[in-house]
């Protein structure tokens, strides 16, 4: 089984501090494929957008895990998985959205762009 832990630290960003394609993928590597096999997920994609470009893309764990025969496995019994192909591969966000939504909204409100004024269901008035 291989091991869990992370790769060894990544020092720091390149010397004008902005973040380099090379920085963040040793970053993801260190940190994805160990939280993956921690948390039994199969595959992910990560997308890095900086200053509204994609800095890096990568793909992590299997798309297909090659489980039954009509899924990969061979005549032999060999199971056969297929690798995420972070251009190809897509996979549901889920409910994780209402967290980056959340999150977004309050940024707003803490840097004065947007308020916020928290109401309860017995207190409002939308139908």
């Amino acid at each position: 089984m291989p091991s869990t832990a992370p790769a060894p630290p990544v020092t720091g960003p390149a010397a004008d501090g902005e973040p380099t394609e090379a920085d963040v993928n040793a970053w993801l590597d260190g940190l994805v494929p160990a939280a993956l096999e921690t948390s039994g997920i199969a595959g992910a994609t990560v997308s890095v957008v900086h200053d509204g470009e994609i800095l890096t893309s990568r793909g992590y764990g299997n798309s297909d895990t090659g489980v039954g025969y009509e899924y990969g496995e061979t005549a032999a019994g060999d199971i056969v998985t297929t690798p995420v192909d972070p251009d190809l591969d897509l996979f549901r966000a889920g409910s994780v959205t209402k967290l980056f939504t959340a999150t977004a909204v309050m940024r707003l409100v803490e840097a004065g762009d947007s308020t916020w004024t928290p109401t309860s269901p017995s207190t409002s008035t939308s139908p």
